[in-house]
């Protein structure tokens, strides 16, 4: 069974740095030359600090911290390659798919769609909550699975979705800029029985596609597509601006950040050929 450590990072497994604030030049790069399965890297997920999970365009990597092993349709039951999101449940792998859902035990691959429980086959994002319940934002509703059933809250449509360590369901309404103005509801949050649209000064970051996750600390941290910049979000909904440094340079093309258990700052590139 696998053990749940939960950090997701998009698009490009591309270095290691130790801070936030990049203050250590060290950069280890991974592609297929290594044995990843493509570099089209979507998602990873730091399971342990000798498990890493990368999922690609083509199938989805196991990392040891040596080599990989790489999975796909034509040697397990995927219905998919295209591993989109990854998130770990129940003790399973959950892989975001063209087609649904994708669960994977450590040995068996199996599948979920609005055949089989799912409210929409188009999923945007996941998250879990601390007793291993998985959430999925689509833009039919938000459904929790607890392992055994599905349950839906169609009224609900979600971009994007994270869970803090209270167990609060936080979803991104919208797939453009993120950014507060008038009476628009960027953020919903749920607490368990009531959802709720959190008091915040307006802002404005041309942050397109956003996603919204947790960190390691419990702040929630927002990326967009290939930008210099990344957005942090701390209780009582304060909005930070971070723009990551290498030495005097600014970092560009930002994908995703991860924080992983040991306090490590993991950075997704825009993947580019020399």
């Amino acid at each position: 069974m696998l053990q749940q450590m939960k950090y997701i990072c998009l698009f490009f497994f591309s270095f290691l740095l130790s801070s936030l604030c990049f203050s250590q030049n060290f950069w280890t790069y991974y592609d297929v030359s290594d044995g990843l399965i493509d570099n089209n890297v979507n998602d990873i997920l730091i399971e342990s600090s000798s498990k890493t999970w990368i999922g690609t365009d083509l199938g989805f990597s196991s990392f040891d911290g040596t080599s990989f092993t790489n999975y796909n349709m034509s040697n397990s039951a995927l219905s998919n390659n295209n591993i989109k999101r990854m998130e770990i449940a129940n003790g399973e792998l959950w892989m975001i798919t063209d087609n649904g859902l994708s669960s994977f035990d450590g040995q068996l691959v199996k599948n979920y769609t609005t055949t089989n429980g799912l409210i929409d086959n188009q999923v945007k994002d996941i998250a879990v909550d601390t007793a291993g319940n998985l959430w999925i934002a689509s833009l039919n509703g938000v459904s929790k699975y607890d392992g055994l059933q599905f349950t839906h809250d169609s009224a609900k449509r979600a971009y994007s979705i994270a869970v803090d360590s209270n167990n609060n369901v936080y979803i991104l309404r919208f797939n453009s800029l993120f950014s507060i103005a008038g009476n628009i509801k960027v953020f919903e949050i749920f607490d368990g029985v009531t959802w709720t649209t959190p008091a915040m000064s307006p802002f404005s970051y041309s942050l397109y596609f956003p996603r919204i996750y947790k960190t390691r600390n419990g702040e929630l941290i927002v990326t967009g597509n290939n930008l210099d910049y990344f957005v942090k979000i701390s209780y009582p909904f304060n909005v930070e601006r971070i723009n990551p440094k290498e030495g005097n340079n600014i970092i560009s093309g930002i994908k995703d950040v991860v924080i992983d258990q040991s306090g490590q700052t993991w950075i997704c590139l825009l993947y580019t050929s020399d």
